[in-house]
């Protein structure tokens, strides 16, 4: 079986400036990333890497698992996914699995300027078998994202990493 992959993004909209600190006398610069734009999708390369690996893993032992799960997280001061949450369970219990531990193993720091400590981060993940499917579990995403934005008003909203893989 042959799989793509199409990281999908969706970032918050929140504002970040690139920075460079330097202390008096030292030529040492430190930067950080320039936007939660660009790190977020660097953070989404990363756990579309994740999946792909454990997906081979999990396809080698049965069925490659299908559906949609999605697994909400907080990071510690280091950058390590904490309080690791499914908010959609698949049915597919071999996927909801895959979608944790993925999460699990993810490193999200350097934290780009502008990311708040108590930032809310979403997980999708979809495994599709055919493009039919792939469809429906799209809109689901976008209707979720949707609603999110609607009940969340002017408040922080979470920032999604999405990974798509679809069997070819």
């Amino acid at each position: 079986m042959k799989f793509f992959a199409l990281p999908i993004l969706m970032v918050a909209a929140v504002a970040a400036t690139s920075s460079v600190a330097r202390e008096a006398g030292d030529d040492i610069q430190v930067s950080a990333p320039s936007t939660v734009a660009v790190w977020s999708q660097t953070v989404s390369r990363e756990l579309d890497r994740e999946i792909g690996d454990k997906l081979n893993s999990y396809s080698m032992h049965g069925t490659t698992p299908t559906g949609v799960a999605s697994v909400r997280f907080l990071a510690s001061e280091t950058g390590e996914p904490t309080a690791i949450e499914m908010t959609r369970k698949s049915p597919n219990s071999r996927l909801n699995s895959l979608a944790r531990n993925a999460v699990s193993d993810l490193t999200l720091d350097p934290l780009p300027v502008g990311i708040e400590k108590d930032q809310v981060y979403i997980a999708n993940i979809v495994v599709a078998s055919d493009d039919e499917e792939y469809a429906r579990h799209m809109a689901t995403l976008r209707d979720d994202a949707q609603k999110r934005a609607t009940m969340a008003g002017a408040k922080s909203q979470p920032i999604a990493f999405n990974v798509v893989r679809t069997a070819g």
